[in-house]
């Protein structure tokens, strides 16, 4: 999983998590709940990802540290959160 921000007409940035599933398809309601949840409890409550997104893998630098700017503009190209 990997969080960013994606953009939103009414807040500005809303907190966005992308996942990979091992069967790939949609996030499960159950499943993207889970993180949702973790967020509210752990962080401030503007903080906790409002949106679930699939990917069927994540982009990453030769150092395996995942590039979230790539994660950005494909939220930017597919018209936000």
């Amino acid at each position: 999983m990997a969080g960013v921000g994606g953009p939103d007409p009414t807040r500005t940035q809303i907190a966005t998590t992308f996942a990979t599933l091992a069967q790939g398809g949609q996030v499960p309601d159950e499943l993207a709940r889970e993180p949702q949840e973790h967020g509210r409890r752990v962080t401030a409550p503007y903080r906790y990802p409002r949106v679930i997104r699939c990917a069927s893998e994540l982009p990453e630098t030769v150092s395996r540290k995942i590039r979230r700017a790539e994660l950005r503009e494909r939220l930017g190209a597919a018209g936000g959160g």
